[in-house]
């Protein structure tokens, strides 16, 4: 009762202690002298290492009993929830100011623990077995399997194998196990079963996809019957070391040497990420990587010199090996591109054109090529700075328009005349029209050689 009052008046135990003493309680000292009462709070999340739960491990803050044991803690390596009821009782009870938030407001308690293997357990069972007779290769087939048990932390991880019986004549053993031997909480587990001839084989710790090199860090040894070996079976790690499956093998099996072969290692050159059709190799996207030498296809590409400077012939993936027809000899050209965007209609210029280089196999399409091509001709449409030029991007100026009348020369290895004509269509400088003799009446195909001036050839006065 007096507790309680001086945890509930605590200003006041402060002002008459300082009072009687002849000083001031400065409200700054106080809490530090006596501490403020720490409101209650419930742990959610509790690990215990006993085998009892205490009040302060699911309740924070100020407990007058904190101590005390209020339920048994769950089995080593087990977990238990106490839900929001359980623990309002147990606040009530206790005289804890404590009510749940809602039905959700818990407490999980976790009690860690230590593992005795299941093979820790055979191999103390097998090791008893061969002093009552039991020959040193035979092994244990239990009636029921052998499971791992799970103690405290606390507790002695001695496994004592108690009542051993080997029966020679059946081949059979029982045996009553004692787990944590000598410990209080000592748990006691009777096995049963026959024993065989064992042949201790490796084995693989985990599942091996083909082409991976074997080590030794993959590797176990387990007891197998000896009715289970094979005539191929591989008996010693060292017949593993530097193998690769021929197919997926699974862990926890023998092996048999046709379901392996030594891998043949040898580096090749690949690509460090994937490359798009018509990219360019350099040096910096080439890495090296171990593979397989036997299934490296006849034409692998296997020094960088076939790689440097050549293009992609298609979509190349990373870390591959790469074949001598996936590339090929990559040839750069020059080609002309707008060096400011250009309207339509604009006569083009020298001082209109940039050249860039590009490879050879990226130009796809009508691209033109050269300066005479564009130097004096009309921009067709609009061209964008940078942008190359196709065939219809540009038109020849007109020299000679529609329904002008022109002399047309012909010329010929026997003679060379000329007559009047009159123009069918627009021509360019080049350009081959159609032009008709207003003398004969006869259309006639002639290039335009100026403004005045048509040409027709020997072959095309024959066509008409």
């Amino acid at each position: 009762m007096i507790s309680q009052f001086i945890r509930n008046n605590r200003r006041l135990v402060c002002a008459a202690a300082f009072v009687a003493a002849g000083l001031t309680c400065a409200p700054v000292s106080y809490a530090a002298n006596l501490g403020e009462a720490l409101p209650i709070r419930l742990n959610s999340s509790v690990t215990v290492t006993e085998e009892v739960v205490r009040l302060r491990d699911l309740f924070g803050g100020d407990l007058m009993r904190g101590d005390k044991v209020v339920a048994p803690a769950p089995a080593a390596g087990q977990r238990v929830t106490l839900s929001a009821e359980w623990l309002a009782n147990l606040a009530h009870t206790n005289g804890i100011d404590w009510q749940p938030a809602g039905a959700y407001d818990r407490a999980m308690v976790y009690r860690p623990g230590q593992t005795v293997t299941a093979g820790e357990i055979t191999a103390a069972i097998r090791a008893e077995l061969t002093t009552h007779g039991m020959p040193r290769n035979f092994g244990l087939k239990p009636f029921t399997a052998i499971t791992s048990a799970t103690i405290g932390l606390n507790a002695s991880k001695t496994v004592k194998v108690r009542e051993a019986l080997y029966d020679s004549a059946t081949s059979s053993f029982s045996a009553v196990v004692e787990i944590a031997a000598g410990d209080p909480t000592a748990s006691f587990m009777p096995v049963r079963g026959m024993t065989l001839p064992v042949v201790s084989v490796p084995t693989l710790k985990q599942g091996i996809a083909r082409n991976t090199a074997l080590s030794a860090d993959m590797v176990e040894m387990i007891d197998l019957p000896e009715s289970e070996i094979a005539s191929d079976t591989v008996l010693s790690v060292n017949g593993l070391i530097g193998m690769t499956p021929r197919s997926y093998l699974k862990s926890g099996q023998s092996i048999r040497s046709s379901e392996i072969y030594r891998l043949n290692l040898t580096e090749v050159p690949v690509l460090r990420a994937e490359m798009r059709r018509g990219g360019e190799i350099s040096a910096a996207d080439i890495v090296w990587v171990a593979v397989n030498a036997d299934d490296l296809p006849n034409d692998a590409v296997t020094t960088e010199d076939q790689l440097i400077g050549k293009a992609a012939r298609r979509f190349l993936s990373a870390k591959t090996a790469i074949r001598r027809g996936d590339v090929q000899n990559l040839v750069v050209v020059e080609v002309p591109v707008a060096a400011r965007d250009l309207r339509r209609g604009m006569t083009l210029s020298a001082g209109d054109l940039n050249w860039v280089r590009v490879p050879e196999n990226e130009i796809v399409g009508e691209i033109v090529r050269s300066e005479k091509e564009l130097v004096g001709r009309i921009a067709n449409t609009g061209v964008r700075a940078g942008q190359t030029f196709r065939t219809l991007s540009v038109i020849r100026p007109v020299a000679i328009p529609k329904g002008k009348l022109i002399t047309v020369i012909y010329n010929s290895h026997k003679m060379s005349l000329t007559a009047r004509g009159k123009v069918l269509e627009d021509g360019a400088i080049g350009q081959v029209i159609r032009v008709n003799n207003t003398k004969s009446n006869h259309v006639v195909f002639a290039e335009v050689i100026d403004e005045a001036t048509v040409r027709v050839t020997e072959q095309q006065t024959a066509m008409n």
